[in-house]
């Protein structure tokens, strides 16, 4: 039986070779669909993980047109609402408020005017480090000039000691101070549901500012720690700039994270009036210009799959049937010598379907040694499955025919 197959194939190269690189083509051709698939699907899982989202919440342009500073333009309850989504992987607050900065406890009939008061996390952002400004853009760069004997490690608040402030140049010649001035900062500080109470706090003047980076409102201001406006005004702390990035891990389910962002700052507070005018911008066009049309792809790449596979498996059976249909005179050989027709129809479907898995095993030798990434079963049983169920269909009607009506067929 050996033999009789080897020599049939032999003896018809060109049909075996055919046979052959048609089963190596579809299932290359379904590894490389499926590889593709794949490789698509892990660069978006990249692109997820790896991405990072800025968002800037401030206030929309007509109100930031109207020329009023507030310090609780984006209010803490705002910021500890969004903390405890539990999304923020990084931060940058700027706290604001409306002082007087005085040499002496007590605000003067001159004093017409409150200053500016801004906190700020870390002094490095002022002056070193403008790559963690979350939403900032390179032209941040406020230049600081120190006190003798001071620099930014002085600009730290500590309980019990004098609170650092950075003052502007206007700042410094309207209030006639000096670097290492001894100063108070007087500010008011609410009591909800009741009239608050004017307070102060010793200060020192450590170094003067140019502005450069601060909302425009607040350049003619004074920069203090941040922590130091929050011990002053607690709760009632509010923000001037409030930027922070999402973690990644959380990037799928953006849409949702954004509504519920919008949610916070539509949430109407009394002791809000103009929170309604809060926005949120979300940088994420990095995701929507990059993982959007990624995901398109696999899923016409998903939706094509099945469609090959099916192609696959039908043209496999045909052609399979037909090349058996076209073998009528070694059906007829075997039937004349004798060959039980049940050993008949195994030497054919044999002798043909080795050709098929020869096909098949070469293809999928190729698919693993260029490195394709597939489900090794996906590509290669639905082409042999149909080539074997086209032979085992081609060789039960040849043989279930005489031996002189095959002779009778042309192959």
């Amino acid at each position: 039986m050996i033999r009789f197959i080897f020599r049939h194939i032999v003896r018809a190269p060109a049909k075996s070779l055919l046979t052959v690189i048609l089963a190596l083509f579809f299932t290359l051709t379904l590894g490389i669909l499926q590889n593709t698939a794949a490789n698509l699907g892990a660069e978006i899982e990249r692109i997820y993980d790896e991405t990072i989202v800025n968002v800037e919440i401030r206030m929309d342009e007509g109100f930031r047109r109207s020329g009023r500073f507030a310090g609780d333009i984006v209010p803490m309850s705002v910021v500890q609402d969004i903390l405890n989504l539990g999304i923020v992987r990084e931060m940058y607050l700027e706290g604001g408020a409306a002082v007087f900065l005085a040499r002496s406890p007590s605000v003067s009939d001159e004093f017409s005017w409150p200053d500016i008061l801004v906190g700020v996390n870390e002094l490095q952002h002022l002056t070193e480090d403008n790559d963690r400004f979350i939403g900032r853009d390179d032209s941040f760069n406020m230049a600081v000039q120190f006190a003798s004997g001071m620099n930014e490690d002085n600009f730290v608040y500590a309980q019990n000691a004098a609170i650092p402030v950075i003052i502007s140049q206007e700042l410094m010649q309207n209030r006639e101070l000096a670097l290492g001035d001894n100063i108070y900062i007087i500010y008011y500080r609410p009591v909800l549901f009741r009239q608050g109470d004017w307070r102060h706090v010793p200060a020192v003047v450590i170094g003067v500012h140019d502005g450069e980076g601060l909302p425009n409102a607040a350049r003619g201001g004074a920069v203090i720690p941040l922590p130091a406006l929050e011990s002053m005004l607690g709760d009632f702390t509010g923000f001037l700039a409030f930027r922070f990035s999402i973690e990644p891990a959380f990037n799928r389910e953006l849409a949702d994270i954004s509504a519920r962002i919008d949610d916070y700052l539509q949430w109407p507070l009394a002791r809000y009036p103009w929170q309604e005018q809060l926005t949120a911008d979300i940088w994420d066009q990095e995701l929507r210009l990059g993982a959007t049309p990624l995901q398109q792809h696999v899923v016409l790449l998903q939706m094509l799959f099945p469609v090959a596979v099916a192609v696959s498996v039908v043209i496999g059976a045909g052609l399979a049937m037909l090349t058996m249909l076209q073998s009528a005179k070694n059906a007829a050989i075997l039937r004349v010598l004798g060959t039980p027709k049940p050993k008949a129809r195994l030497v054919l479907w044999f002798g043909q379907t080795i050709l098929y898995i020869i096909g098949g095993m070469i293809g999928l030798l190729i698919t693993l040694t260029i490195g394709l990434r597939t489900d090794l079963i996906a590509v290669v049983v639905p082409y042999l499955a149909g080539a074997v169920v086209g032979v085992a269909a081609g060789v039960i009607l040849i043989t279930n025919r005489s031996p002189l009506d095959l002779l009778q067929v042309k192959e």
